[in-house]
């Protein structure tokens, strides 16, 4: 099964071009961007664009990693995985500490938060 998967991956950049990859994951940066840049209120959807920004991020690594036959990109995203999870887990720790105190969740009552 494991030798089936790793024959797929050689064979991936022989049918997919490396621009195809580059615009991928681009566009999932740029709608990451957008929803980051354009919320002013919700703070559960900033840590999803943040999110797809570092997906997009490693997914990149990952198809450059592939491509050049390299293990290092692969290490590097798991990496950033790492720190994408303490990140969420962070973000929601201080929602959840939000809405203990003033049972609303906006970027205001963040502000309030400080001691």
């Amino acid at each position: 099964m494991f030798t089936l998967f790793i024959e797929n991956l050689i064979h991936f950049k022989d049918f997919i071009p490396m621009i195809i990859c580059i615009n991928f994951t681009t566009l999932l940066f740029i709608i990451g961007m957008v929803g980051i840049i354009f919320n002013k209120k919700n703070f559960i959807v900033l840590l999803v664009c943040f999110e797809l920004i570092l997906f997009s991020i490693i997914l990149q690594f990952i198809f450059f990693s592939i491509y050049f036959s390299n293990v290092l990109g692969q290490i590097y995203a798991l990496c950033i995985i790492t720190a994408a999870g303490t990140e969420t887990a962070i973000g929601l720790s201080l929602l959840i500490l939000a809405f203990r105190v003033s049972k609303q969740v906006n970027f205001n009552i963040l502000t309030n938060l400080r001691g």
